[in-house]
């Protein structure tokens, strides 16, 4: 927090690295590859959550193929019988 305090347009553009020291660029450096690491593990989760929302989509579809093809179904069993 040190950088607003100590800001001077004659070292550049606010928000510049010429117009930081290097522990300011060493810091902002390291907010980008934290803010890259949260991006990342944020797509992993999103994409883990969709495996498993398509994997339980997927089972719960099958089992419902085989309990319409299964015999020992009551509704089955039924009309079989008649």
């Amino acid at each position: 927090m040190n950088y607003d305090d100590s800001y001077e347009e004659s070292k550049g553009i606010y928000w510049s690295y010429e117009s930081m020291t290097s522990s300011e660029i060493l810091s902002s450096y390291a907010f980008a590859a934290w803010n890259l690491i949260n991006l990342i593990f944020i797509g992993f989760i999103l994409y883990k959550l969709i495996k498993y929302l398509k994997k339980k989509k997927i089972n719960k579809t099958k089992s419902n193929d085989q309990a319409s093809f299964d015999p020992t179904n009551k509704n089955i069993r039924n009309l079989l019988e008649r």
